[in-house]
């Protein structure tokens, strides 16, 4: 009988520390996140410059808080260039995007890759910011560009929409094109 007591107080003082404890909540509420002013699914964006197509993107989701800020996109991103002739020029693939239209600016985020049809070389970096006044896209992030002759890393870019010209500002790897030596002038006046 003793053994059962001890038993049943034991079960009993186990019932009360565990009813005292706070059960965690499953309520969203208590996050201090703003609903969007704008909330699409499978969205479908067209830019276009003088009445002409230059790019087409689409997202699984896209939001904005209000008309001033940026549209957030996210679930995978991909966009389409076109040139004046309305031909493909090349794409970028990313997991996020942000579109500023009142600043202007495009930025892919998380896993970016960029694809030129015209140059055939490819672009890959976390971050992508391009701006469609200049048409260049430029970072700050390491980035790694992959031609038909060498693959180059670094950390930093500026480059032509079309990766044809391009400059990574703290380049390193290997390079298999050939280099033509020139004379160098050793008479110093």
């Amino acid at each position: 009988m003793k053994k059962i007591f001890e038993w049943l107080l034991v079960y009993f003082c186990c019932a009360i520390i565990i009813g005292c404890n706070k059960a965690p909540s499953n309520n969203t509420t208590d996050l201090p996140r703003q609903i969007p002013n704008q909330e699409m699914f499978g969205v479908q964006f067209n830019f276009t410059q003088k009445g002409i197509l230059r790019s087409r993107m689409w997202a699984f989701k896209a939001e904005q808080q209000n008309e001033t800020d940026p549209m957030i996109l996210s679930g995978g991103v991909r966009t389409v260039f076109y040139d004046t002739s309305g031909t493909r020029t090349g794409f970028v693939w990313s997991k996020a995007a942000e579109i500023d239209e009142t600043r202007n600016y495009y930025l892919a985020k998380g896993d970016v890759f960029v694809w030129s049809d015209s140059s055939q070389a490819s672009l890959t970096t976390q971050t992508l910011r391009w701006d469609p006044q200049t048409r260049r896209i430029h970072t700050q992030d390491s980035v790694r560009i992959a031609t038909e002759y060498d693959t180059l890393y670094g950390v930093g870019l500026i480059a032509d929409e079309g990766l044809k010209f391009w400059e990574i500002m703290r380049p390193y790897g290997k390079s298999y094109r050939e280099v033509k030596e020139r004379k160098r002038n050793t008479d110093r006046r």
